[in-house]
């Protein structure tokens, strides 16, 4: 998402590597890496959240071993143990918008992020609204790849 979680993610390969003795990094140290960076995010966000809701800080664990894409309706499922209100589960929404933990998956299948919208907000909420409005069943959202190995995310659909 931005060019330091990239050198946060090659540092973590890289530690991979070296903590096993190649000389160069391979292909198991990528895989490591990238489930070492992914449990990071998961923790970082986490902390994020409970800076700004602090009856959500353990939200982005109801997603564990879920499907990459989930409905509006599945996302509110998977939000309900965590007892908030209807409003402070409109506003994790909007943070893990926000955040880039989860995409609105658009009618070509193609997933738009927060950065790709350039942290347009608005815009961002203005187009789940739009998809919620044409289509006949609900806004579906696609679960960042980045968060995949950290939280068991299963691979479902179109790219993400």
């Amino acid at each position: 998402m931005r060019p330091r979680a990239l050198l946060d993610l090659i540092s973590h390969c890289r530690s991979c590597a070296v903590n096993l003795g190649h000389t160069k990094i391979a292909q198991e140290d990528l895989t490591k890496g990238l489930s070492l960076y992914s449990t990071d995010l998961v923790r970082e966000i986490g902390l994020e959240i409970r800076d700004v809701l602090p009856e959500a800080e353990d939200a982005l664990y109801a997603f564990i071993d879920v499907s990459s894409r989930i409905d509006e309706g599945q996302l509110r499922g998977l939000l309900e143990p965590l007892n908030l209100n209807r409003e402070q589960v409109t506003r994790l929404t909007e943070i893990l918008l926000w955040y880039g933990f989860l995409g609105l998956v658009g009618e070509d299948g193609e997933v738009q992020y927060i950065y790709s919208l350039n942290y347009d907000m608005r815009l961002l909420t203005g187009r789940i609204r739009r998809a919620t409005e044409r289509a006949t069943e609900r806004a579906v959202y696609a679960i960042n790849p980045a968060f995949w190995p950290g939280l068991g995310i299963r691979q479902t659909g179109k790219r993400n």
